[in-house]
């Protein structure tokens, strides 16, 4: 768990405390766990010739004989770190002799991972070829792997085998073997990634991508022309980003041409995205006006774009991958303040597609606004900016359902989530680092029944057009690769709502309540999902309180942003400017008065 959340120091620690241990206590395969966790630990923090040291000397080992699969994991680790070193030949004979085990056993994880590997020790001898071989057959065992076991976790750590293998594809064939970009090419990479990607996303919305039509919706992703021509609009750019071991790769595409842009690696690239976000996402101290994160965070987006955004753009839809996830609102767009340019996340160009493909309006389906507030969190603290914030929709807008958790006669179903045009959840969410389709929202901390897991979600039919997650780090979740950011907003996406508007970390009671105030207004008025947003985020930034990143930047649309909602006003005094609310109540005593009087006239 540590490792996967970047803490590799306090990782060591515990792996070293396994490797104290006497040897007759702990299992052969957890001591080769343990040792392959030092190496690996060292080598993420830039200790490539102490990860390697490590294993060479074989430290907290112990006597006995090991396994076809503990020896293959050994080897894999010890040839991953000759090539780090600079050792590619001897790196290749290691990785090649645990391809031939794996085929032999039929392990199709450990084979996938091997060619993978082979194909980045071949392009560092210069033999790009074999490197585009290696990997065909890499994506057709990955193809192949898909029939098999059903079960989430296996097919989140195929999905990370495969995203090693897809962006070192995507490299070559843009590039092809003499190292020449074509349009070509171009196309060839962008088709081969789409089908990685739309599959691995098809797996996470159904649990059989055979029989269930949402999922096979997205395992045909169109064509490169196909989506120009039929999908984008004039006025939009989309950016197709790939994090890669060796390179990036971003693909930026408009209704009339279509460009690649290669970034660094990711083991590069991930420090400053998180870094960037770390930054952004504490609360201001005093004298940081969040200038500086918001800059650096400007400059790594016009690196995606490779440069400024093609004229006429007026719309950005960015598909993130790895921790491009991390990434806030405000750093794609450009830096003039009158000429706003909004943005949205989506999943893959198989979702957008499939979403656009869609006849609906805001009419034809149902009305209303759901209104989930949650009063405390799971450890108690109380949450009351979350319920005045449902209340206060109540108040402002026609036909909505307020549901607190403090009603025990009334627990909430995943049923519960149908028959309304939005779906507003101000309430506490549990993310799961290791599981996403674990991570859940807990409406009732005290109930058992309480919570609404991801998976339950992605398994529903809404007929919702929005969802709003007002909760703790909505948006946040264990970053892989193939679909944006998973966990719960991957799972409304997957239920059939067509746009999700999340946090990306915790914001403060005042500012959220404000923001979302706007931002429904906005609706109100006809905006889009994603220009109300803008909007909103707009107000806040123009504010010098709430200036900083920290307070707007981390609410993000995650889907179809051009979707509106049909969403209506009360005509209710406290909805009126102050000058007509004092007229309003003028009129109503007049007409009181009136009815008083006739009644006196009447009794006379």
């Amino acid at each position: 768990v540590e490792r996967y959340r970047g803490r590799y120091r306090q990782a060591m620690v515990r792996y070293r405390a396994v490797q104290a241990l006497e040897p007759a206590a702990v299992a052969l395969k957890s001591r080769v766990e343990a040792l392959i966790g030092v190496s690996d630990c060292l080598a993420a923090l830039d200790s490539t010739a102490a990860a390697l040291a490590v294993l060479e000397e074989r430290t907290g080992w112990g006597e006995g004989r090991l396994s076809a699969g503990e020896q293959m994991a050994f080897d894999q680790t010890l040839g991953q770190r000759y090539l780090e070193t600079g050792r590619p030949d001897l790196a290749l004979l290691l990785l090649a002799s645990v391809a031939e085990t794996a085929r032999s056993e039929g392990l199709l994880m450990q084979l996938l991972e091997a060619l993978a590997w082979q194909a980045r020790c071949l392009r560092a001898t210069g033999r790009p070829d074999g490197a585009l071989a290696c990997l065909q057959e890499a994506a057709a065992v990955w193809e192949s792997a898909r029939e098999r076991p059903l079960d989430a976790e296996w097919r989140e750590q195929r999905g990370a085998a495969g995203r090693m293998i897809y962006t070192q594809l995507a490299g070559l064939l843009a590039r092809g073997t003499d190292g020449e970009t074509t349009p070509e090419g171009v196309r060839e990479a962008f088709e081969v990634v789409q089908i990685f990607k739309a599959r691995t996303l098809a797996e996470r919305l159904s649990r059989d991508t055979r029989t269930d039509d949402r999922a096979a919706s997205v395992t045909s992703p169109p064509s490169l022309e196909e989506f120009r021509t039929r999908v984008l609009r004039p006025d939009e750019v989309f950016l197709d980003a790939y994090m890669g071991p060796e390179e990036s790769v971003v693909f930026l595409m408009t209704t009339t041409d279509c460009r690649v842009v290669f970034l660094p690696a990711a083991p590069d690239l991930a420090p400053r995205l998180r870094l960037l976000h770390e930054l952004m996402a504490r609360p201001p101290r005093t004298g940081d006006d969040g200038d500086t994160a918001l800059e650096a965070g400007r400059q790594i987006g016009r690196s995606l774009a490779g440069g400024p955004l093609p004229d006429g753009c007026r719309r950005i839809l960015f598909c993130p991958d790895g921790a491009l996830n991390l990434l806030p609102a405000g750093c794609l767009a450009p830096d003039a303040e009158d000429d706003r340019i909004t943005t949205c996340r989506v999943p893959s160009a198989a979702i957008l597609s499939a979403q656009r493909g869609g006849n609906s309006e805001a009419g034809d389906g149902p009305a209303g606004v759901l209104a989930l507030a949650g009063s405390r969190t799971p450890g108690g603290e109380p949450m009351p900016g979350a319920v005045s914030e449902v209340r206060r929709l109540s108040r402002r807008y026609r036909d909505v359902t307020v549901r607190v958790d403090s009603d025990p006669d009334r627990p909430l179903t995943p049923d519960d989530l149908s028959g309304h045009a939005v779906l507003h959840l101000a309430t506490h969410a549990r993310l799961d680092d290791q599981r996403p389709w674990s991570s859940e929202i807990v409406f009732n901390p005290d109930d058992p029944d309480g919570r609404l897991r991801a998976a339950e979600i992605g398994a529903l039919r809404l007929d919702a057009r929005l969802a709003v997650l007002s909760a703790c780090e909505t948006g946040s979740g264990r970053v892989l690769s193939g679909e944006g950011v998973l966990g719960l907003s991957s799972a409304f996406l997957g239920a059939g709502v067509p746009a999700v508007v999340a946090s990306l970390w915790p914001v403060e009671d005042a500012a959220t309540a404000r923001l979302m105030d706007r931002f429904y207004r906005e609706l109100a008025g006809g905006r889009s999902v994603a220009t109300a947003l803008e909007e909103a985020r707009a107000a806040l930034r123009a504010d010098e309180a709430t200036a900083h990143p920290f307070y707007w930047a981390g609410f993000v649309v995650i889907g179809d942003g051009s979707v509106d909602v049909g969403l209506e006003e009360r005509l209710a005094v406290e909805a009126l400017p102050r000058g007509a609310a004092a007229g309003g109540l003028a009129l109503v005593g007049l007409v009181l008065a009136l009815v008083l009087l006739r009644r006196r006239r009447r009794r006379a």
